[in-house]
């Protein structure tokens, strides 16, 4: 009984899912990262209405990575990495920018906020994901976003 247990806890922490891809810092990639958002939807089993907040959270901070992180130098890359462990997603978008202060970000909701064309991605994808967390590591700026899949599976 004991090895049964054993090799559970083992499979318990594999990755059931996987995808890693690299992106030059053009408005370009922002199409093709559409694609790598359709092989997560094919992969994770979830209602269409919460894959959209993973979609949309995805995007957002995506797009900031390529806009803010690396200020749209093509020179410059973004790693996109997604996988599923233990029915949580986690998606590691990492560019080569300084990073930020979250608390220097202007809210949204404010007056003078609400008619700009921009600003409301990271609050946005505050709301949606179940975490989000800033890192900054030897290669640039990381944003770890999470989503329990558990709760949101498909019949």
């Amino acid at each position: 009984m004991l090895f049964f247990n054993f090799i559970f806890v083992i499979c318990k922490t594999m990755k059931t899912f996987e995808v890693y891809e690299k992106y030059p810092s053009t408005k370009k990639s922002f199409a093709d990262v559409e694609k790598i958002i359709d092989i997560i939807k094919n992969n994770i089993q979830v209602e269409e209405t919460f894959f959209y907040n993973i979609h949309i959270s995805i995007y957002e901070i995506f797009v900031n990575a390529i806009y803010h992180g690396n200020k749209l130098d093509a020179s410059k890359f973004v790693d996109f990495y997604a996988y599923v462990e233990d029915d949580i997603l986690t998606i590691r978008i990492t560019d080569q920018g300084e990073g930020f202060e979250l608390a220097e970000v202007p809210c949204p909701l404010a007056i003078d906020n609400k008619i700009r064309d921009s600003g409301r991605g990271i609050f946005v994808t505050h709301h949606y994901a179940e975490s989000l967390r800033y890192e900054k590591t030897h290669r640039g700026f990381c944003s770890i976003l999470t989503f329990h899949l558990e709760k949101e599976k498909t019949d």
